[in-house]
């Protein structure tokens, strides 16, 4: 029996790109790039795959693929411990889940934007992302992760 993981997927991910580079497809292409990155697990590698994947999708109008890439950035670097990059990459992925009306995504990014802050010690910036979040989250009848995240806050846990 086979068992599936990342690594094995990365023959199949750049036979695609392959392919869809021949075809023209840059809407597919950009698409794989992003799903390159995760499969290569190698970061720096897979950061210059979903940077190249950017511009494809801002040339079609892809703005849920482009949030999508700015998000797997913020999270790569926040999980490597670059926050900087981290706060950049979700700042810019916010802008995009605001621009297409994703208030779900929107909700989510300012949580991590929130935890971020609060590892920074940049406690107010925290407090603001830490209070917009639940807000949207209520507001989407999502009050199970608003209770979860008022009660992680109140108890130091992840934000």
């Amino acid at each position: 029996m086979h068992r599936f993981t990342l690594a094995s997927a990365l023959p199949h991910f750049t036979g695609a790109l392959d392919g869809y580079r021949q075809l023209g497809n840059q809407v597919r292409e950009s698409n794989i790039l992003n799903g390159t990155g995760w499969a290569l697990g190698r970061y720096a590698e897979g950061d210059d795959h979903r940077l190249q994947a950017l511009p494809l999708l801002q040339h079609h109008g892809d703005g849920e693929g482009q949030a999508a890439t700015w998000d797997t950035l913020g999270y790569i670097a926040r999980h490597t411990g670059r926050t900087e990059p981290a706060l950049h990459s979700y700042g810019e992925a916010l802008t995009h889940f605001q621009s297409i009306g994703n208030a779900n995504r929107e909700a989510d990014t300012w949580s991590k934007l929130g935890a971020i802050h609060a590892e920074r010690g940049e406690d107010a910036r925290a407090r603001e992302a830490w209070t917009t979040a639940p807000a949207l989250y209520r507001e989407q009848g999502r009050s199970a992760a608003a209770h979860r995240m008022t009660t992680n806050r109140a108890t130091g846990g992840p934000g």
